[in-house]
């Protein structure tokens, strides 16, 4: 039976539509009151909608989990009688409304510390330090948690938010800011004001406090022009703020006062300059008022693309140093960013179009790589894009109505394989024509949905050039061309001979697995005269020689194909799908001189990189010796990065040597890379080398230093000796007490070097301390994932109790932490681990948690391979099913919310 991991249709999937529109929202209004000390939100969510349908006998609302106050309308009375399932508001009305009627409703609610929608950030008896912040999270199906409405993508309105909270607080919301001001009078929510609170440190304000006090103020926001309403947003807290500028356009960056402001400064700094980019590129000005972003605490994802106003997790802030090796800080604001046009403007028209604007953004984060840092980086950030897509363990359409859950479909599918169909289109259509395609699409689709259709639409408007037959392969049918390619020369004829397979399928007549694809291939020649080319030829010197390349186009549409090119010299290497605009994987069985050229002498960086790929199977020194000539010669760290890590499987002294070199190498991402590749030669020397990196750090980066510490652990255990192992005890737990870095990247390593002990019987006790509530948060998620890990080595009594430890884990509801304890108890083959993976999977509030916690169930029952294990298994299970009756009963009313 195929493993639930390597399908993405699940057990429940269904075909998933957009409900009958039967009222358009026109304008929602949200007066709202915030009550910090008990979690609490009251609000009045006023819908204007107009009537769709030609009748109209009840109206259905989106609000889960809330209690209902009362519902008024101008146009159908006050006091309206009301039916509430915790999921759906359905109002009967007393006459029926026809097509063209406009219907008012103020739906008056409160909800208390509700699972989704809005998030509640507070200090409480484990973390007495964090601030006090609310944020809200629309998408997918958000709103509905935190203010009554209608919600679904094509619903696009004009909204405003007005919002009651302490006056030390700043409260941010979509488009302009109409007013901010104490409160003089105002009843509205007088009967639920508790007092306010005050500034963290300060005395708390008195219990007597009534609305004519003026400790709470109103702020009041409007978005004049229409959005999807999954992408209102409010956050409140007490912020930092940094104002920038881009001309008149003003642009903010925040976030609260127990983070850096030299981090925010240093993170927020290049939006200006990612505008301006990102205006010229999609040939369309920056569509809203302001843009404002917010760096919360403990945000469920990396960020939020709210209109004019995205939310991003604290821990992207970065300080100096992060950024000489992580780029996720710069990349999240280029991703949120441009979806303030891909997303915001033009709006998808259902979840199944998730693709077309997280493929937008993912692709926009390569187009402001390729704007800041060069060519060479462009390449390899899409080579890298491929990477991600190729780890994803099953494969789908890239566009599809059928899933289990909506979170389903935020996979790399959606994003990275999404991001290559992009450049698909750029390749397609050229560079020119591209702005003009992206102009096409955001000019004639602003603010109103978009499919993947108006994508293909545009695209022939602006060159008249059909792309369907290309994205027909990329986007409705699954996978990706998996090339085998062989060369050979007749010297004789003068005679080139390409042979191209498709491995993907297996057989002719699988014709929805075999690619019909148009493919560029450069042939490489090194040489000092002009031979004759084509017009598409071009020229260059690389490495002291003179090169020069002959670009024809192939039609590959067979399973097996064989291409005879004559040529007046034999070709010394080959690019085949040359500037790679499609998303393959491919084995080149070409000879090492061949491989040594094109590795070398070719301009394509992810032609190189495939290269060294190649060679270092051919694990030999002569092979080894190529890549180190390629290493001292290649001038970008990818590529350099590249041949370490395809060098580090070749097992020979030299190879140990070699590494030794990159650890020096001026990049610090290839010096991460080096130390890691140590693991491959687990001896006394290499544990030297990375304890001197380990104890005396990194001044410039961090990857380094957190990569030597992490592996210490590994190379001391595979080496059974007590000293080292001793020694990497000790450095850890130095690291653990004094080390503090950006993300506690060191503390972390250190966690993970602690479980890599495994004869070292202290180190359970360590784990289980730092994943204690209280702990430094990075911390603690290292130590959940760490503990099954460790615990797999030891006897079944510490195995029994880091069950006991990851059973009281699968109890919290913060994401990290679920996807820790899914990730330590697949490590444990033992029914309990099933147990609480089933729990998560039923309990979970993200559908991502719940797909992960399946898999691993499915994944571990098959390790349980003895037949009387299994039955144990079996019945446990029932039991399980059994217990958590009222868990699957909430896990129907989220999968409801489809």
């Amino acid at each position: 039976m195929q493993s639930l991991a390597t399908q993405f249709q699940l057990p429940g999937s269904k075909p998933h539509y957009n409900p009958d529109i039967t009222l358009q929202t026109q304008h929602i209004f949200l007066d709202l009151l915030v009550d910090f000390q008990n979690k609490t939100l009251f609000g009045i969510s006023n819908l204007k909608m107009q009537v769709l349908a030609t009748e109209l006998e009840q109206i259905e609302i989106d609000a889960v989990d809330m209690e209902i106050l009362e519902i008024n309308s101008k146009a159908l009375g006050n006091g309206l009688k009301f039916e509430y399932d915790q999921k759906k508001i359905l109002i009967k009305v007393k006459k029926t409304l026809k097509t063209g009627d406009l219907v008012d409703l103020a739906i008056k609610y409160k909800t208390v510390n509700p699972n989704f929608g809005i998030f509640f950030v507070a200090p409480d008896r484990y973390y007495p330090n964090k601030p006090y912040q609310i944020w809200t999270q629309g998408e997918s199906e958000g709103s509905r948690f935190w203010y009554p409405c209608l919600d679904f993508p094509k619903q696009i309105t004009s909204c405003e938010v007005k919002v009651r909270t302490p006056k030390w607080m700043t409260a941010i919301s979509n488009g302009v800011k109409i007013s901010e001001k104490k409160i003089v009078k105002d009843g509205l929510f007088e009967e639920y004001l508790t007092p306010p609170l005050a500034p963290q440190g300060e005395e708390d304000s008195s219990p007597n406090i009534s609305v004519s006090k003026s400790n709470y103020k109103i702020t009041h926001w409007k978005q004049n022009s229409p959005i999807p309403n999954y992408l209102i947003v409010l956050t409140a807290g007490e912020f930092y703020e940094i104002e920038d500028k881009l001309g008149d356009l003003p642009i903010n960056y925040y976030t609260s006062t127990s983070n850096s402001k030299q981090d925010l400064q240093i993170t927020g700094e290049k939006t200006p300059r990612m505008i301006a980019f990102f205006e010229k590129k999609f040939g369309v000005k920056y569509p809203w008022d302001k843009y404002h972003q917010v760096w919360v605490n403990d945000f469920i994802w990396g960020g939020m693309e709210d209109v004019s106003c995205t939310l991003n997790t604290s821990r992207a802030l970065a300080d100096q140093k992060s950024l000489q090796d992580y780029t996720f800080p710069e990349v999240l604001v280029a991703h949120e960013l441009s979806h303030q046009w891909f997303g915001d403007l033009v709006v998808i028209n259902h979840w199944k179009d998730l693709w077309v604007k997280e493929g937008a953004a993912t692709y926009s984060e390569s187009l402001w790589w390729e704007h800041e840092y060069g060519k060479a980086e462009f390449d390899y950030y899409r080579f890298n894009e491929w990477e991600e897509y190729l780890l994803e363990s099953y494969k789908r359409p890239t566009e599809t109505n059928i899933y289990r859950h909506v979170e389903d479909l935020y996979d790399r599918h959606s994003y990275t394989k999404a991001g290559t169909i992009y450049h698909i289109i750029r390749s397609q259509i050229g560079d020119e024509n591209f702005t003009k395609w992206t102009k096409e699409l955001l000019t004639k689709h602003a603010n109103q949905n978009v499919q993947g259709v108006d994508l293909i639409k545009a695209a022939e408007d602006v060159s008249g050039k059909n792309i369907l037959p290309i994205l027909d392969q990329f986007l409705y049918t699954s996978g990706h061309p998996d090339f085998e390619i062989d060369f050979s020369w007749d010297q004789k004829n003068n005679l080139a001979k390409l042979s191209v397979k498709q491995k993907q399928a297996t057989k002719k007549d699988q014709h929805d697995k075999i690619f019909n694809l148009e493919i560029p291939v450069a042939l490489g020649f090194i040489t000092k005269k002009d031979l004759k080319l084509n017009k598409n030829s071009k020229k260059y010197k690389q490495n002291s020689k003179q090169i020069q390349l002959k670009i024809l186009t192939l039609k590959i549409s067979e399973l097996e194909q064989n291409f005879y090119l004559p040529l007046d010299q034999k070709p010394d290497f080959i690019n085949f799908d040359y500037e790679n605009q499609f998303v393959k994987t491919i084995k080149l069985n070409y000879d090492l001189e061949f491989l040594k050229n094109q590795i070398l002498y070719s301009n394509d960086t992810i032609s190189q990189i495939c290269a060294a790929i190649e060679i270092a199977k051919k694990n030999n020194l002569k092979a080894l010796e190529i890549l180190k000539e390629a290493y001292q010669k290649a001038t970008f760290w990818g590529l350099r990065y590249e041949i370490i890590k395809a060098s580090s499987k070749i097992k020979l002294q030299e190879t140990f040597n070699f590494i030794k070199l990159a650890i020096k190498d001026k990049s610090s991402k290839v010096r991460t890379i080096a130390i890691e590749s140590l693991l491959e030669f687990k001896t006394e020397q290499s544990f030297d080398l990375a304890y001197k990196i380990a104890k005396n750090g990194d001044k410039q980066a961090y990857g380094p230093e957190a990569t030597a510490i992490k592996i210490l652990g590994e190379i001391a255990d595979s080496l059974e000796n007590l000293d080292l192992i001793q020694k990497s005890f000790d450095l850890a737990l130095e690291v653990l007490e004094t080390r503090n870095s950006w993300g506690q990247v060191l503390k972390s390593a250190a966690i993970k070097s602690l479980a890599s002990l495994k004869n070292k019987p202290e180190v359970f006790e360590f784990l289980l301390q730092n994943s204690k509530l209280g702990k430094i948060l990075e911390v603690r998620i290292a130590a959940i994932g760490m503990l099954g890990y460790y615990a797999k080595y030891q006897d079944l009594n510490i195995q029994e109790k880091a069950l006991d430890k990851l059973e009281e884990l699968s109890n919290e509801n913060y994401i990290f932490v679920e996807m820790m304890t899914i990730a330590s108890c697949s490590q444990l083959i033992s029914p309990r681990s099933l147990a609480i993976l089933r729990k998560i999977a039923e309990k979970s509030i993200y559908g991502r948690m719940q797909r992960k916690a399946l898999e691993a169930a499915d994944t571990l029952l098959k390790k349980l391979s003895q037949k009387e294990a299994r039955g144990d298994v079996q019945k446990q299970l029932l039991e399980i099913q059994k217990e958590n009756k009222e868990l699957r009963s909430r896990l129907e009313a989220l999968e409801g919310r489809g």
